[in-house]
């Protein structure tokens, strides 16, 4: 009897002790999972409506944080990602996914895994975000799977595209996937929004490239229409033997125009494609198409212009002559072979719109159309219209010194136009002449009273810089004689730019012309760069750098006049 109670007494301890130390580890896990979900929800209160730049404020919560399991980070980034509140910025995901866990490959698949059940279209951009450090291929086809998945789920429109969207994200391993979708949907904007994915995806969606095509040809829309030469054009090279083909099948108007812009952003790779733009250029008569195709033409560069000038000698078309001409406007100086032919059709033609392409033409070409000098002038002296002659000044200016010839004609007609627009550009053209424009000027100086006139006359004088000292004594007497202050800051400021050392007309900036509470306000900041770059050769040789500081400049100044 005593033996069983001894028996009975231990087996009641033993299950005391053990009931005893369940309660232990319940109590354990119990106090362990609450202070865990404490953790958790005094880091996730930290980080709410807080931006990147908010970073610092929270840099306690990010030290504790980052000294955390994985699992306990992916808790915090999936519970961000499940917020449906935009309690937590879009763009704090991404640096938590990076500075924090530097998400290897395999904690990549299990933040997917972790993450994927509470994926929506409202939040798949966060879900992205997460890996915007970087997916390796096998986690690119796995977050691929999940937005597939996602985009079965959802039949709104909305988020379908929303969900297509950010398939760009993901590079290549999303190419196949958006081609089957592109192949298969019919709706308009689910299309638009594969084109968009294959644009962000760029040359990698090669395999994109016949599908896309196809789309081109098949719709009438626009819009889709552009969004497929915009990743035809993302695509890059690859794409430019089956845009060419596009190019050469189609009678669409507004198509054509989408591919020879594509053609244009590839740039020289697009070689092959001069020939086709060329024929289209002469068959088109719409302005609109032509101006895309002159811009193609002028991307593909030197490999352009020998067709464009055989073309240009060949037509009297006037519409082809203006397409011509566009283009080898956008070459530039590449297309100087084509002076000669220019200057023909300048002497030829009576338009003004193709005289005033031809002009803008040779600007672009610059010193290398010193040929057309002549011409140019001939045709300043004969026109009246206005934006005519502010091109033809325009070249002068760019063939520069070479355009010595044409220094009297502009002169003239700087004094006897009235349009201020006009007389900018000859007081450019002026100064770009240089050395040959000095002595004119100065007796135009001497002649005008027309306060707006000395305005251009200084700045062309400025313009010239050194070699234009001989006008100092007329500059200086102008500059005490009028109390307008607008030109005695265009004097003061072509002044510093003949003699850059010259105390008196540092002094007549910054103690007269700053000063000036309109003028002088206004101007301040170039006040301030023109007088540290004209002050440079004292000491060291070295250009002052007053950083757009008035303050600095004015206690420069006074320290100067002490010493």
């Amino acid at each position: 009897m005593k033996s069983t109670a001894y028996r009975l007494t231990v087996f009641g301890s033993a299950i005391f002790v053990f009931f005893l130390l369940m309660c232990s580890i319940g109590l354990y896990l119990y106090i362990t999972r609450s202070q865990e979900q404490c953790n958790l929800e005094v880091t996730l209160k930290a980080l709410q409506y807080r931006r990147v730049y908010d970073i610092h404020y929270i840099q306690p919560e990010l030290v504790t944080l980052s000294s955390k399991s994985i699992d306990f980070k992916i808790k915090v980034l999936s519970a961000v990602l499940q917020d449906t509140l935009d309690s937590y910025g879009f763009e704090i995901i991404p640096y938590l996914s990076h500075t924090l866990i530097g998400i290897s490959p395999k904690n990549q698949e299990k933040l997917i895994d972790f993450s994927q059940k509470s994926i929506s279209p409202r939040n798949i951009f966060k879900f992205l975000g997460l890996f915007s450090t970087g997916l390796d291929s096998l986690t690119q086809k796995k977050a691929t799977h999940v937005l597939l998945n996602l985009l079965q789920k959802t039949h709104d429109i909305e988020r379908q595209k929303r969900v297509v969207s950010a398939f760009g994200v993901l590079g290549p391993a999303a190419v196949q996937p958006l081609i089957r979708l592109l192949q298969e949907t019919q709706d308009i904007d689910l299309q638009k929004g594969v084109a968009d994915a294959l644009k962000t995806i760029g040359p990698a969606a090669a395999p994109a490239i016949q599908p896309l095509i196809k789309l081109g040809q098949e719709t009438r829309n626009p819009d889709l229409q552009e969004r497929m030469a915009d990743a035809l054009r993302a695509i890059g090279p690859a794409a430019v033997q089956p845009l060419i083909k596009l190019l050469q099948e189609t009678r669409d108007t507004y198509l054509q125009r989408k591919v020879a812009d594509a053609l244009m952003a590839i740039g020289p790779a697009e070689v092959p494609a001069v020939q086709p733009l060329i024929k289209l250029l002469q068959e088109t008569r719409d302005p609109v198409l032509q101006r895309y195709v002159a811009n193609a033409l002028g991307a593909i560069g030197p490999a352009a212009v020998q067709p464009l000038i055989k073309l240009l000698q060949e037509t009297r078309c006037t519409y082809l002559q203006w397409g011509v001409v566009d283009a080898l406007g956008a070459i530039g100086p590449a297309a100087a072979p084509a002076v000669q032919p220019l200057i023909e059709l300048l002497q030829e033609t009576r338009d003004t719109g193709i005289q005033g392409r031809v002009a803008a033409a040779l600007e672009a070409i610059g010193p290398a159309a010193a040929p057309a000098v002549q011409p140019l002038i001939k045709l300043l002296q004969e026109t009246r219209d206005t934006d005519l002659q502010g091109r033809v000044a325009a070249a002068l200016e760019a063939i520069g010194p070479a355009a010595a010839p044409a220094v009297q004609p502009l002169i003239k007609l700087l004094q006897e136009t009235h349009d201020p627009e006009i007389q900018t550009y000859i007081a450019k053209a002026l100064g770009a002449i240089g050395p040959a424009a000095v002595q004119p000027l100065i007796k135009m100086l001497q002649e005008t009273q027309d306060t707006r006139l000395q305005w251009h006359v200084t700045s062309a004088l400025g313009q010239i810089g050194p070699v234009a000292k001989h006008a100092l004594p007329e500059l200086d007497r102008i500059f005490h004689a009028r109390n307008n202050y607008v030109t005695k800051y265009c004097i003061a400021t072509a002044m510093l730019k003949i003699d850059p050392d010259n105390t008196e007309y540092l002094k007549n900036m910054i103690e007269v012309v700053l000063p000036h509470p309109i003028v002088g306000y206004e101007n301040r900041e170039e006040i301030i760069k023109l007088v540290g770059q004209a002050t440079g050769k004292e000491a060291t040789g070295e250009k002052l750098d007053f950083s757009g500081d008035m303050w600095k400049m004015i206690a420069w100044w006074e320290k100067r006049k002490k010493s």
